[in-house]
């Protein structure tokens, strides 16, 4: 990002710099080029807006699903807990209890779903690799 500000800082010097004669020629070229961008832009009759599914990647519905992280797991099993324990909570609030809960979580219940992840993510990796063959 800085290296564009200084390019843009050397590029707006050296404009300033030229000579009535040398702009000339660039504003010329400018007004030209816009004339036929105003000529293109009145002729085209295509739609002006494409439509982002064009250029998303349809994912296939047979591929194995990723398995989800251990806090993700951790959370989806405490997720109803929290919400007796805090009925008027958002969403987003009871999101941080719960990443509270998890950072809090002594390390043998932590390891228990991180070995569950392990496990799930081995078979996922061969299921995929079965599914790509």
């Amino acid at each position: 990002m800085r290296q564009m500000v200084n390019i843009a800082k050397m590029v707006s010097e050296s404009w300033r710099t030229l000579s009535k004669e040398e702009r000339s020629v660039w504003e010329e070229k400018a007004r030209v080029d816009r004339v036929r961008y105003e000529e293109e832009k009145a002729s085209y009759t295509g739609p002006w807006k494409v439509k982002a599914s064009a250029f998303s990647v349809q994912k296939d519905p047979q591929a194995p699903k990723k398995p989800m992280s251990a806090y993700l797991s951790y959370a989806n099993k405490k997720r109803a807990l929290v919400k007796a324990m805090h009925p008027k909570a958002t969403n987003g609030e009871i999101s941080k209890i719960l990443s509270a809960m998890w950072k809090g979580a002594p390390e043998p219940v932590r390891q228990m779903y991180i070995n569950e992840e392990a496990r799930l993510r081995v078979i996922y990796h061969e299921e995929k690799a079965r599914w790509l063959a």
